[in-house]
């Protein structure tokens, strides 16, 4: 082998590790907290942890299957019934934020 075939195959070997290392990243960026049923990067991945008077949140991922689940129409208080809160995404955590101001 000459010098140029060498220098060549270092550069190759160089392109191949960067790119395996970015697909790597990217991968672990879109698995950064994997089984955690409360991760979040938006507001918009959250939705209520319970069916009737939600008193938590997750990722939609992780939301409850409330297909034929009646609930009833109290509005329960340190819930999210009848607007008394809303879910955020709080630190890439969804949370469920109480608005203690109203009656």
């Amino acid at each position: 082998m000459n010098d140029r075939e060498i220098i060549a195959g270092l550069v190759a070997m160089g392109v191949l590790f960067i790119a395996g290392h970015l697909v790597l990243s990217q991968a672990s960026l879109t698995l950064q907290v994997p089984g955690d049923p409360k991760f979040c990067t938006s507001d918009a991945d959250c939705v209520p942890a319970e069916c009737c008077h939600p008193t938590d949140a997750v990722n939609r991922n992780s939301a409850p299957i409330c297909d034929n689940v009646f609930c009833t129409q109290v509005c329960a208080p340190d819930t999210l019934d009848c607007g008394q809160g809303e879910i955020r995404c709080v630190a890439n955590k969804c949370t469920v934020v109480i608005n203690k101001a109203l009656p």
